[in-house]
């Protein structure tokens, strides 16, 4: 038995490594990642990367994008294995994207060896195939952003982690997690939330591995936030967006856009709706008596849609850490079949398809599954056994055998 499921999980990380890879040499292009290119942003990591991959640590100080070392040096053989072929253009990216993407069948491996029921591990290895092949983390690749994947990873490792109570673990998992995007300071929420003790141990961990990834901006601030001064000084709203409805008409256009209200900004504008949601779910928390959470993937979940909505300017690949975290809640915690998951990619591919020209369509479209999928999500991080969609009702009627929820208890860990 132990010598099956060995293999099933080698077979597990084959075939999801090679699904990565297929997805990776099928890109056409790398996007915003631009060998020799201008920093611009958070957006091109290409730069940095090849000044750590050649020594040169001054380089990758002048030209550190908005994220921290973690998928930088992760990607650093890449560049090596590339400069031997210095004719394939797009071999650097894509090794780089391969390297990023197979966390997401480590994750599925690991999944699967935390109980031994056959079912499980079936579905464990559908929602690495899910996550790989889903539409959005397609358009993330093709955006130029593997570290997005990466990212949305080791945030849910660490939850997942601190609800089995390894505190450094999780701790470390955050800091890694912060340390690769700057965006994942969120899942420290969950974290402390699930954490049955030892908050200042995770805290110290997450500190100590966050600081080594987040050196460059220690050392060179400036150069850092130089980064983000043009992405965060935007006054500009688009359709996909909860600002759009509070925005004011931009005259002479040429793309649909609003203007911000109140000469916000799109830094002070995501820090003041994306603050207030988590009040908000945190006080909804409160007044239902549930300091610890007993679903903190689900609470993950909502605020990783939340940090999307909040955005007054956000991206199709921005929802990549919340579907992930939306389907491993599913998987893991209640041990069923990622349904939400799977409505969710389908309805952001809805929403994406809808006439761009008439912005209030999609932007009514999305605020309204949003709203219930968020609304869904935090009521069942706090609710000990909150209801379940019609559909899963009708789901279970039928093919009973498709979800079973389970009470995950610390001292099966």
């Amino acid at each position: 038995m132990v010598r099956r499921a060995r293999w099933f999980e080698l077979g597990l990380l084959v075939g999801g490594v090679l699904l990565a890879a297929l997805i990776a040499w099928s890109t056409p292009g790398s996007g915003d990642y631009l060998p020799g290119g201008p920093v611009g942003g958070d957006s091109n990591g290409a730069p940095a990367i090849a000044g750590l991959a050649h020594g040169h640590f001054g380089a990758y100080l002048n030209n550190q994008p908005f994220m921290g070392l973690v998928s930088l040096l992760l990607r650093v053989p890449a560049v090596r294995i590339a400069q031997a072929f210095p004719s394939h253009r797009l071999l650097e990216y894509r090794l780089g994207v391969l390297l990023c993407l197979t966390a997401l069948p480590v994750l599925a491996v690991w999944l699967s060896r935390q109980a031994s029921q056959r079912e499980w591990k079936a579905m464990c290895a559908l929602v690495g195939v899910l996550l790989i092949g889903a539409p959005v983390t397609v358009d993330a690749i093709h955006a130029g952003h593997p570290e997005e994947v990466l990212t949305a990873v080791l945030g849910v490792a660490g939850v997942i982690a601190a609800q089995r109570g390894r505190e450094l673990w999780s701790g470390a998992l955050l800091g890694l997690a912060i340390g690769t995007k700057p965006w994942a300071v969120l899942v420290a929420v969950p974290v402390f939330l699930a954490l049955p003790a030892g908050r200042w141990k995770a805290a110290s961990a997450a500190g100590a591995v966050g600081g080594l990834a987040l050196i460059g901006a220690m050392l060179d601030p400036s150069a850092f936030l130089a980064r983000s001064r043009d992405l965060g000084s935007m006054h500009l709203v688009n359709p996909y967006s909860l600002w759009w409805q509070l925005g004011s008409n931009m005259p002479h256009s040429l793309v649909p856009s609003r203007l911000l209200p109140l000469g916000l900004t799109r830094s002070s504008a995501l820090i003041l709706a994306l603050g207030a949601v988590t009040l908000a779910a945190s006080a909804w928390g409160v007044s239902r008596g549930s300091l610890r959470p007993p679903h903190p993937l689900a609470l993950l979940a909502a605020l990783w849609l939340a940090r999307v909505l909040a955005d007054p300017h956000p991206n199709y690949y921005y929802y990549v850490p919340f579907v992930i975290a939306l389907a491993v809640w599913e998987v893991y915690s209640l041990r069923r079949v990622p349904l939400l998951a799977v409505l969710g990619v389908a309805l952001l591919r809805v929403t994406y398809e809808l006439p761009f020209h008439q912005p209030g369509w999609p932007n009514t479209f999305l605020l309204v599954w949003t709203l219930l999928f968020g609304t869904y999500l935090v009521g069942r991080a706090f609710g000990q056994r909150g209801g379940r969609p019609a559909f899963v009702h009708l789901t279970t009627r039928y093919f009973n055998w498709l979800i079973r929820e389970v009470d995950l208890r610390i001292e099966d860990a």
